[in-house]
């Protein structure tokens, strides 16, 4: 079995849909799939990217890097 993604756990924590989060956020939802699924980590993304999933789950960019 898969391990949850950090970004799913978190969006589940904050009781939205991938759907609500992505609205949220301004992106996608199909540019997140791949960062909700795990096939991707915020450690080689762009900066503005993780600095708007950052400021719509109100936490530290920093913590998108586990």
């Amino acid at each position: 079995m898969q391990e949850t993604s950090f970004l799913k756990r978190m969006i589940w924590a904050q009781g939205m849909t991938v759907q609500e989060f992505a609205d949220k956020a301004g992106l996608s939802k199909r540019t997140l799939d791949p960062y909700i699924s795990g096939a991707k980590q915020f450690k080689k993304t762009q900066l503005w990217f993780a600095l708007k999933v950052a400021d719509a789950l109100g936490i530290d960019p920093h913590e998108l890097m586990q």
